[in-house]
């Protein structure tokens, strides 16, 4: 398995251009998979994997699911 590289949400927005709430949002909605795409770390901080964020953009409307207004965000 690969390394994950988890990011807290402030630098995945730094990184991506969405902003921290699209993010949170993506997360409440399950946009984006709790244990797949982003975790709650031990203190609660919720963590993000970049690469899989990635993976996300780079796939296909229909591979990752129903486009939203989030995400123009």
């Amino acid at each position: 398995m690969k390394n994950r590289e988890w990011m807290t949400i402030k630098k995945v927005a730094e990184r991506t251009g969405y902003s921290d709430q699209a993010i949170r949002t993506k997360c409440h909605n399950a946009v984006w998979a709790k244990g797949l795409m982003w975790r709650s770390a031990p203190d609660g901080k919720v963590l993000i994997d970049l690469q899989a964020v990635y993976s996300w953009i780079e796939a296909s409307p229909a591979q990752r699911g129903k486009r939203t207004t989030q995400d123009s965000a």
